[in-house]
């Protein structure tokens, strides 16, 4: 077992934020839901090493402190729209536990194929540790992201949890600038401070794309495609609050931070990143119903924007002279052979056991709705469903209803188009339920919807932030 640096730093300062100062706790676990190549501690685990994510560590802390402030709250009174979407939550967790039980009572009956094309093969499926942890990351996603909606019941609170988000995204960003320099001006990449876990699957910075000749760029996160997702997850916030001129710090930095993270995005050549990008271009003016005068607006924007990013990428000349081969990068790390084979064996695998699955973490599938099916069945499936269907109409209803005339209703507008980005990502690339960001744009959602259909009303709130009267976390 070896502790890394961050692990130490952590493993010392984790548990005093704990005791005297759970909101900075708190804060910490927002600021590194994207760090996923980042391990606390590297142990060997069946002859493999595996890292434990800095998330993980402290998030749990969090979760462990809110419950026991919960535990204080006498009475324990939450509204109504946290008790339903908590039933969502604890049915979810109950579907994906129901669906391990139904393997471990069929051990060896159902055949599982390899995801590769390159290394096909199959084998008899029994419950395994693999399944235990993705159901133990899916229970601790779930559960993050219910008490980050206790937390954010006011508007305060949420715009500080939307900083905090952005600024993430801001170090994540220069960090991957970082990378890329040491990779192109050829001085060492400091590897040890934030992709420092041994999970094999944790090695994306080291991998080099042979069609260009150069290292891909994952920043914090395990892989070109993460990082990706997690920019992407904070641009149509950008986007949005600059659209309706209510910024998040200010309008020069919204606008810069903005410039950064489509910067990263391009320099990632990742076909995430593009094809993000391409769908955010086009469905951005459609969700705000734009008029010909306001789309010719918007058209300036964009074009104003992409002038900007394609001038500097321009000054970076080590990368304008492989930019004739982002074609061949875009495909690089799956073909597209590949991923309609994983869609089609999950589908088959589906079949097999159409009701339950074959146990949360079983198959591999490369897009969203077959992954469900395949390893959760159609009660998991259904189960999804609901935990999304209830805050995305929410969200629809209240926009639909008041102008978007201040922050508040900005923000709603950009998290929604954030969400929305997000869920098609998932659908055409896969599940990526064990990483952070979706799940917090999910929290966000829900927060945002019920501030902007109730007006935040004071009474209403047991948590939050900036809330000093029943504030979990700063009960104690």
């Amino acid at each position: 077992m070896e502790i890394t640096l961050v692990g130490w730093f952590l493993i010392l300062f984790g548990p005093v934020l704990f005791i005297f100062a759970p909101n900075w706790l708190y804060f910490l676990a927002i600021f590194l839901i994207p760090f996923s190549a980042t391990a606390v501690i590297n142990m060997s685990v069946g002859g493999e090493l595996k890292g434990v994510p800095a998330i993980l560590l402290v998030g749990s802390l969090w979760l462990g402190r809110e419950f026991y402030a919960l535990t204080r709250l006498r009475p324990l009174v939450l509204p109504k729209y946290i008790q339903a979407f908590g039933a969502m939550c604890l049915l979810y967790i109950a579907i994906l536990a129901c669906s391990l039980v139904a393997l471990w009572q069929m051990p060896n009956q159902f055949v599982v194929h390899s995801p590769r094309l390159d290394a096909p093969g199959s084998f008899l499926l029994s419950l395994s540790a693999h399944n235990i942890t993705q159901f133990l990351y899916a229970v601790f996603w779930i559960l993050m992201t219910l008490l980050i909606v206790m937390r954010n019941q006011n508007e305060e609170a949420l715009i500080r949890t939307i900083r905090i988000f952005v600024m993430s995204a801001v170090f994540v960003s220069c960090w991957g600038i970082f990378q890329w320099a040491a990779y192109h001006y050829g001085f060492d990449y400091p590897q040890t401070i934030f992709n420092s876990s041994e999970t094999s699957s944790a090695r994306g910075f080291t991998g080099v794309i042979k069609e260009a000749g150069f290292k891909r760029i994952t920043s914090v996160a395990v892989e070109a495609s993460i990082l990706a997702q997690f920019l992407l997850a904070a641009v149509p916030l950008l986007m949005a609050v600059e659209w309706f001129k209510s910024p998040i710090f200010s309008i020069f930095t919204d606008r810069m931070i903005l410039v950064l993270l489509l910067l990263v995005l391009l320099l990632s050549t990742s076909s995430t990143s593009y094809l993000g990008i391409f769908v955010l271009l086009l469905g951005f003016p459609v969700l705000l119903k734009l008029n010909w005068q306001s789309l010719r607006r918007y058209i300036f924007l964009a074009v104003a924007y992409g002038l900007v990013e394609v001038s500097l990428i321009a000054i970076m000349s080590h990368f304008t002279a492989q930019i004739d081969q982002l074609e061949s990068v875009a495909i690089h790390s799956y073909s597209i052979e590949e991923r309609i084979y994983t869609i089609h064996n999950a589908w088959q695998s589906f079949l097999e056991s159409p009701v339950l699955g074959l146990g949360w973490g079983s198959v591999t599938s490369h897009d969203l709705f077959v992954n469900l099916l395949a390893n959760s069945g159609l009660i998991g499936l259904w189960g999804f469903i609901l935990l999304i269907f209830g805050p995305l109409s929410t969200q629809f209803v209240a926009l639909e209803k008041s102008p978007i005339n201040n922050q508040n209703a900005a923000l709603g507008f950009g998290i929604l188009s954030s969400f929305l980005l997000m869920l098609a990502i998932n659908i055409v690339s896969g599940f990526s339920y064990v990483f952070g960001h979706f799940w917090l744009l999910l929290a966000l959602l829900v927060s945002s919807g019920m501030l902007l259909r109730s007006n935040a009303l004071p009474e209403n709130r047991i948590s939050g932030g900036c809330n000093k009267t029943l504030s979990v976390g700063e009960t104690i």
